[in-house]
């Protein structure tokens, strides 16, 4: 039940007997053929064709080869809206991926200043990566600009897609890293130097008490949170003192880069829980500022 790399018995029961009708002789197309036909019946030619259609409109999955993509297609939802519909509000509580396959949204916060404009995504773009990776509320209120074709994937099926596509978590993550950087710092971050940046950036996961900076340590980088949580404490004589705590979305590490006399960490921080940073090495940081 392994042929094609799949994991799960059931899946494996299927493919199974698609393989006794093939040696058979008998021409059978796959479980899922009348699934997706039916799903994608909105665009043209055969299945095969409209699949293609999709990866190369999309290129976060040009990368993805064709049974993980009917997979990911198959558990995925399809919108087709009008303009002006609301695809989801700031601070809303989901954390699904969204791809463009037609048409265009805009980004508007309510942090927006009067007269400023909202930010423009067109076709073959991606949105909603914050949530899925952060685990927060939506930070933004997206909403169509005419009509629009949007394939909503859930978050347990683009975090696998992620973990078996190393691609595509490379162009998730360096999307996440621009635009966390222009939301949490610098919204008016030019796109190339930013994009720079987020190809330098790395991502360190850290599990619950391990320590990411030590007190006393020379600084060099700067840690913006991606998911879960720190706890910044300082060690003064025998005892030690919590500070403060940040969730995902805070930064920290900048007081030692920006102290020339004194370029140690002043206090100690901790992963509470499973936590995930997007670390920017010191002289990446100063580009930066």
């Amino acid at each position: 039940g392994a042929v094609a790399g799949y994991n799960l018995i059931k899946q494996g029961m299927n493919q199974g007997y698609e393989i006794v009708e093939h040696i058979m002789g008998r021409e059978i197309k796959p479980v899922d053929e009348p699934l997706l036909t039916e799903k994608l019946g909105f665009l043209k030619g055969s299945l095969d064709e409209r699949l293609a259609h999709i990866a190369g409109t999309i290129p976060l999955l040009a990368p993805v080869q064709k049974q993980p993509l009917r997979e990911l297609i198959l558990q995925a939802t399809v919108h087709q809206m009008g303009g002006a519909q609301v695809v989801y509000r700031e601070d809303d509580f989901s954390d699904s991926l969204f791809l463009i396959l037609d048409g265009k949204v805009a980004a508007s916060f309510r942090s927006q200043l009067p007269g400023e404009r909202p930010i423009l995504m067109y076709g073959g773009a991606f949105f909603g990566e914050m949530s899925l990776l952060s685990g927060r509320r939506r930070s933004a209120t997206i909403t169509t600009v005419g009509p629009s074709v949007l394939i909503e994937i859930p978050r347990k099926a683009m975090l696998r897609l992620m973990a078996n596509e190393p691609a595509v978590k490379r162009i998730v993550d360096e999307t996440f890293v621009v635009r966390a950087l222009k939301t949490n710092l610098l919204k008016d971050l030019e796109d190339g130097l930013a994009q720079e940046l987020a190809h330098k950036a790395n991502i360190k996961s850290f599990k619950k008490d391990d320590v990411i900076v030590k007190q006393g340590e020379v600084g060099d980088a700067f840690y913006l949170i991606r998911s879960g949580s720190v706890k910044i404490t300082k060690q003064e004589g025998e005892k030690e003192t919590v500070v403060k705590y940040l969730p995902a979305g805070q930064y920290f590490g900048e007081m030692a880069l920006l102290d020339t006399e004194d370029p140690t960490r002043k206090a100690t921080i901790t992963a509470t829980k499973q936590t995930e940073v997007i670390q920017l090495m010191k002289e990446d940081f100063w580009a930066l500022l």
